[in-house]
């Protein structure tokens, strides 16, 4: 043998070793370490797989199951050989069953019988498989034909066939009492306690045999038996939580009920340590020897003491480490019995804050306040116990309008409203098939109904019912996991729907708030951008007018200079004709010529105005003449001064310009239009020689009318 196989095996060993140590981590461990060596060990891949399992179901988990699968079924792909192992198909079925794959767990099953049909253990996972389907017939002759199968085997049992029939006979009561036959219930309990006990491993599911045999019995009204199957369990497994519940309740519900004893085992469940618990009850009692004969004189025995029952409630109310609101309920019940309100009061307190959606400790909670007359706290606690109910025809919905019937029967003026409550109680024990309680509500409901009306004297008052106490049975039969699941219910899981929708809400509102930021952004990002692209237009804009106006300054200072370049040009050419014309002196006589202010005119207009095609382009005309060679603001151009005392012809002011000059000063005068609406040329110059005007009339003469000038020019 190699050394890879001798080590995988050897690990194998040790996780095995292990396993019946229930130390189900460490087994996991050994057996990855065997795989390490050997990937294709059988035992080991089995061994790990139900270790997966173990921990999945004390975590309340699949995901241990679900690698359990990978690995199975990849070792089959890889490992031909692994095909013709049974187990490994049994185990690959069990996973599939723990995570709910019904169908596949079947299939897998079907293949391992195929391989070992003679297989107890085949056969009782084949009828779990039938179980989850809802075969039962099918699945009590699966499990009837492996106690076959180990019954053949008496000579050579070991403890997976013992495993097996306990199994067996288990899963026969389940069906037995899923049909309502309790006796063949027990019988088969019975049967599968009668086996040695299982390994610590399974200590759990050895509890929860007692506890399924004594809840039989007391079903089947056998409340001695019930009582002695848990006083059994006590002294085969020890005093477990669930089985002192259990216990506890049996005392609660039997006639002649013992609520002290049950008060004790309650103070037991819900402690973390007993020990330290009976030692202060024993200093208590060392130290207080004269109380404790007082108590003991008053009520003849100490357990009946208010002083030693509520104490250890107040030190241990809240060790109870799980949610279970049942003990606490329990022993609500108890104090209750022992007419203890106030301590019942604390108990149901601590029910309420663990299970406040539990009809069943609102009806206990509304009995207490309509014992001691509290009558708005007992409507308010039956109302909200009627509310939790999920329909009407329920036992617990009965309780609760019979619970109010009973409020309103105390109050005044409400017996129509208590003769309602009544109906609606008939109502609900005749959808339950009670027809007796249905009956007595609707007589109870009439004899309401007339003493409201005054025509019958008011029934006595009666009390309400407990709570109905297969409510309580139901939940005392189930693993406090369970039972807080089952508690919760539908309500827990509309709460935790209600929840995610409102986180699936506020998720969609922060995406859409989200999405309306980005939108924001994204919008103050595009404005941004046009207010950056007009400001850019506008410097544009601004650069260009600036560059034309740039440009204009150096055409207009272009025109001047190309203008006054010709200016200069023309004096110099009419300078030699027009001789006569200037003085090189001022002349103490300036000749009048009624030509000079046309001329001035259209000097200027001509000046002015540019060439067509030319912008800003002086046109040049050869009649045009040369402005005076320097002039003053009290003589224009166009106005020759006379001697000094002369007067000025009519219609001009002294120093100001003549008729031809009133205009707007920058703007030249266009020329006259001539006959055709034609502009005409402006008349030839004078010849040279004698100039018109030139000497002034007389100062004591009329003032002479202009002649009229030459070529019909007009004024």
């Amino acid at each position: 043998m190699s050394y890879s196989a001798c080590a995988s095996e050897t690990w194998t060993l040790c996780g095995d070793c292990a396993s019946s140590l229930s130390l189900t981590q460490v087994a996991v461990r050994s057996y990855e370490a065997a795989l390490a060596h050997d990937p294709s060990n059988a035992k080991a891949l089995c061994g790990i797989s139900a270790g997966l399992r173990l921990i999945d179901i004390s975590r309340n988990e699949t995901v241990g199951s679900q690698n359990a699968i990978e690995n199975l079924t990849r070792a089959l792909f890889a490992y031909p050989h692994l095909t013709k192992d049974a187990d490994i198909f049994r185990h690959l079925a069990e996973c599939y069953l723990l995570i709910g794959l019904n169908d596949q767990a079947h299939q897998s099953v079907q293949t391992a019988l195929e391989l070992s049909p003679e297989s107890p253990t085949l056969w009782l996972l084949n009828a779990q498989t039938l179980i989850r389907s809802n075969a039962r017939q099918h699945a009590t002759s699966a499990l009837t034909h492996c106690l076959m199968l180990l019954s053949n085997k008496n000579s050579s049992q070991d403890n997976s066939d013992i495993e097996t029939a306990r199994a067996a006979h288990a899963e026969l009561a389940a069906i037995a009492a899923a049909d309502g036959n309790v006796d063949a219930s027990i019988a088969e309990l019975t049967a599968t306690l009668a086996l040695p006990p299982p390994p610590l491993a399974q200590t759990e599911e050895y509890i929860a045999l007692w506890c399924a045999l004594a809840t039989a019995k007391e079903r089947a009204r056998d409340l001695e038996g019930a009582i002695q199957a848990c006083e059994g369990a006590e002294r085969a497994v020890g005093r477990s939580p669930r089985i002192l519940l259990t216990h506890a309740y049996l005392l609660l519900v039997r006639d002649e009920s013992q609520p002290e004893v049950a008060i004790d085992l309650l103070h037991e469940v819900v402690s973390d340590d007993a020990d330290h618990d009976a030692v202060d009850t024993g200093n208590e009692k060392t130290e207080n020897p004269e109380t404790e004969t007082e108590n003991g004189s008053q009520n003849g025995s100490q357990k009946n003491s208010p002083r030693n029952i509520v104490k250890p409630l107040k030190q241990n109310f809240e060790n109870w480490p799980s949610e279970d609101f049942l003990p606490y309920f329990l022993l609500g019940q108890a104090y209750s019995l022992l007419n203890h309100p106030r301590a019942a009061y604390d108990a149901y307190q601590v029910a309420l804050r663990r299970a406040s959606n539990s009809p069943i400790a609102w009806l206990a909670v509304g009995k207490l306040y309509l014992k001691l007359k509290q009558l708005p706290d007992a409507l308010a606690a039956y109302s909200q116990a009627l509310r939790l109910q999920m329909d009407d025809g329920s036992a617990g919905a009965a309780a609760a309008w019979d619970g109010l019937s009973c409020v309103y029967e105390r109050c005044d003026f409400q017996l129509a409203d208590a003769a309602d409550a009544c109906d609606r109680c008939a109502a609900c024990y005749r959808a339950i098939g009670d027809v007796d309680r249905a009956q007595f509500f609707e007589d109870r409901a009439k004899t309401l109904v007339a003493a409201s009306r005054k025509e019958a004297p008011v029934p006595s008052l009666r009390d309400p019912v407990n709570v109905p106490e297969f409510l309580v049975r139901d939940l005392v039969a189930l693993l406090p996991s369970e039972r807080i699941a089952y508690v919760r219910g539908d309500m827990y899981e509309r709460h935790e729907d209600s929840q995610q929708q409102q986180q699936q809400q506020q998720q969609q509102q922060q995406q859409e708030q989200q999405q309306q930021q980005q939108q924001q952004q994204q919008q103050q990002q595009q404005q941004q951008q046009q207010q950056q692209e007009q400001q850019q237009q506008q410097q544009e804009q601004h650069r260009q007018i600036l560059q034309h106006q740039h440009h204009l300054s150096q055409l207009q200072s272009s025109h001047q200079d190309s203008r006054v370049h010709a200016q200069q040009q023309q004096q110099q050419q009419h300078s030699p004709q027009n001789a006569n014309l200037m003085r090189t002196e001022n002349p103490q006589f300036a000749p009048h010529s009624p030509a000079a202010p046309a001329a001035a005119v259209i000097n200027a207009a001509v000046m002015s105005g540019p060439a067509p095609g030319v912008p800003g382009r002086i046109q040049a005309s050869p009649h045009q003449l040369p402005p005076p060679p320097s002039w003053s603001p009290s003589q224009p151009p166009g106005i020759i001064r006379g001697p000094p005392g002369m007067p000025m012809p009519p219609g001009v002011v002294q120093g100001s310009p003549g008729p031809q000059q009133q205009m707007m000063q920058g703007y030249a005068a266009s020329p006259p239009p001539g006959p055709n609406g034609v502009p005409a040329h402006p008349p030839p110059p004078p010849p040279p020689g004698y100039a018109y005007g030139q000497y002034m009339p007389m100062p004591t003469m009329v003032g002479m009318p202009y002649p009229q000038p030459v070529n019909g020019w007009m004024r």
